[in-house]
């Protein structure tokens, strides 16, 4: 079924609205926060996987979650001069670390006043307030920003018993099921 039918309602209700790219996303996401580096490509997948409504389409990988259109995006933002792509020493380990450069500033401040006066169409049912976008992308890059691999895949497997479980809309409820078996046997087993 076609998504103009949302369209049509929100131009019925008289709200502007905006549709972001995979791009506007890692701009967004790059922007909040103090403009604070991103650390490590994992964030940004994790990161906005981690939204009520997740904005990109996403895959399941052995250990974390993968967005092609993100990763795409990323690599066009460097390529592009919007974004640098560096590597740190940090508590003895290299990291890969995404920051803006000072034309990606300017390209992500525009991008967040559009935002903060419009209606943004999340995922493929959701319309939200810009600026509670823009709260919830911040909020969820001060929770993952950084936390490495292995600790996002547990963050993301501990939400398997919570009530706002975001794999609920990824797998059927008997692949949560060997999901939360397997979680177990692994705690139980290296914890």
């Amino acid at each position: 079924m076609s998504e103009d039918w949302k369209e049509e309602v929100l131009r019925e209700m008289d709200i502007s609205w905006i549709k972001l790219a995979a791009r506007d996303w890692a701009l967004l996401l790059l922007y909040t926060d103090g403009q604070k580096p991103v650390k490590g490509e994992e964030s940004f997948h994790v990161a906005l996987f981690m939204m009520r409504s997740p904005p990109l389409s996403f895959k399941p990988l052995l250990l974390s979650v993968f967005s092609p259109e993100l990763h795409k995006a990323i690599k066009g933002l460097v390529d592009e001069g919007l974004v640098k792509r560096d590597y740190v020493y940090e508590r003895g380990k290299l990291i890969e670390v995404y920051t803006l450069s000072p034309r990606g500033v300017q390209e992500a401040s525009r991008l967040m006043e559009k935002l903060r006066s419009s209606w943004v169409l999340v995922g493929d049912l959701v319309a939200r307030e810009g600026s509670k976008v823009i709260s919830e992308v911040e909020a969820l890059k001060k929770t993952y920003n950084g936390r490495g691999v292995a600790t996002c895949l547990k963050l993301m497997l501990d939400k398997l018993d919570s009530p706002d479980n975001v794999l609920d809309a990824w797998f059927e409820q008997s692949e949560i099921e060997y999901l939360k078996k397997l979680y177990r046997a692994y705690r139980r087993e290296f914890s």
